[in-house]
């Protein structure tokens, strides 16, 4: 889509193929797919109104401009790299964003985590690349097969509401932790080295359990 609109609402997406926008795309209720590897999603203008349903997006996702308002969402799952950069705006969903592949947000652009929770769920090891820093409200880690969360050496996530870090490892980077609540799962770091670094610095009482 270079020019004008199109809307799904009512209707169900099921793209096989890459998707390009610059104008308005606008998704329905219910579970928009974007299905495989090959169904990418780029955005490089104007507004991807998500819609409020549950879209699955397959494939990599990448914005340079425009904004991907995802506002609206139960949740999202995204299972390919996600790329954020340029004057692009990621508003994820307050909800639940879940992600498998790796994340890059190291050159402009905004993600907000609007009060959600960001949910870790690869199944290979993945590499987190921000800059310098990237807040969320709640992060959970839940990378299968003891696989590990690489985030750049110098790089921190600041998790301001829930951590819960149920499978998996980190090996590089680092989490603080400034919520009332940590979570460390019996499956965390059971089979990956754990080099990265944990900080509980809240100014309240936390919990670790």
């Amino acid at each position: 889509l270079t020019d004008g609109t199109i809307d799904f609402t009512g209707y169900t997406l099921d793209a096989n193929e890459a998707v390009s926008s610059a104008d308005v795309f606008t998704l329905g209720s219910g579970t928009n797919t974007f299905t495989g590897t090959t169904a990418t999603l780029t955005i490089t203008a104007g507004t991807f109104d998500a819609g409020t349903g549950t879209p699955v997006f397959g494939g990599a996702f990448s914005i340079s401009a425009g904004t991907f308002d995802g506002a609206a969402l139960t949740s999202a799952d995204f299972n390919g790299a996600i790329t954020i950069s340029g004057t692009g705006i990621f508003d994820a969903s307050p909800g639940t964003t879940t992600m498998a592949g790796n994340f890059t947000h190291t050159t402009g652009g905004t993600f907000n985590n609007n009060s959600g929770t960001v949910t870790v769920d690869g199944s290979s090891s993945v590499t987190w690349n921000v800059n310098a820093s990237e807040d969320f409200t709640n992060f959970t880690m839940d990378n299968s097969n003891g696989s590990a969360m690489v985030i750049s050496t110098g790089d921190t996530l600041n998790v301001n509401g829930t951590l819960t870090l149920t499978d998996g490892s980190i090996t590089t980077g680092t989490i603080d932790a400034k919520g009332a609540t940590i979570s460390i799962g019996a499956g965390y770091g059971a089979t990956t080295n754990l080099s990265g670094t944990l900080i509980v610095d809240g100014v309240g009482v936390q919990t670790v359990s």
